[in-house]
């Protein structure tokens, strides 16, 4: 692993609740045969971010993603966005993630659910990303970016390596307010999360990398 990825962040995921046999397991005690398990199955137990497909379904629409795009998923991690959306809409989708333990279970699910022609994985740092400009056509993400020190590097590969007129949409835990010395430590020791940013940081970040922001939302509660 080159010196420059944040080995806290692999070994808070390679010991993550939410892993391969965890996934399994619980289709088997649903009373799902994984021998001829299918995506429709495994969508409800492998989407490891914060409301489920339909978050990902949001995300699709305001990105417009068609069945001809190719899609990249930035921290991609056990792929149920990825597959969810070649399943759904049959698209490509390329997924990039940190931690080679989360990509090669990744692979081995959609291999299972038999996506694996429309649905790839590599491992990759979200801010050095070894993919060509220019080649995609929408850039997502979910609740991941929080773990990446440098904003404004994983946001100029992903408007590097997007089309042009290409969409990124993301979602993030974002500040709404300054947090407190002790929670700010925490977030960084327990949750290897040193850095999360506020909108305006994130607005302002993405103006400076070329980026036209057409649409963001802010959470209206504290949860």
């Amino acid at each position: 692993m080159p010196a420059s990825l944040p080995s806290g962040v692999v070994r808070f995921y390679d010991t993550h609740p939410i892993n391969e046999d965890e996934i399994l397991a619980k289709l088997m005690a649903a009373g799902v045969n994984l021998e001829s398990l299918t995506e429709d199955d495994l969508k409800e137990f492998d989407q490891d971010h914060y409301g489920g497909i339909e978050v990902v379904e949001v995300l699709a629409a305001r990105a417009g993603i068609q069945p001809h795009h190719h899609v990249l998923d930035v921290c991609s991690g056990m792929g149920g966005p990825a597959r969810w959306l070649a399943h759904s809409i049959g698209c490509r989708v390329t997924g990039l993630d940190i931690t080679s333990s989360r990509v090669e279970a990744a692979q081995r699910l959609t291999q299972r659910v038999k996506l694996d022609k429309l649905v790839d994985f590599v491992h990759g740092d979200a801010t050095a990303m070894s993919l060509p400009d220019a080649s995609y056509d929408a850039v997502i993400s979910q609740e991941a970016w929080l773990y990446i020190p440098s904003k404004s590097d994983v946001i100029a590969e992903c408007a590097r390596v997007v089309k042009p007129g290409g969409i990124i949409a993301f979602t993030d835990v974002i500040l709404r307010s300054p947090l407190m010395p002790e929670a700010e430590s925490r977030m960084a020791t327990e949750m290897q999360a040193p850095g999360v940013s506020s909108i305006e940081q994130y607005l302002d970040l993405l103006r400076a990398h070329q980026c036209r922001v057409t649409n963001y939302c802010v959470p209206t509660s504290a949860g």
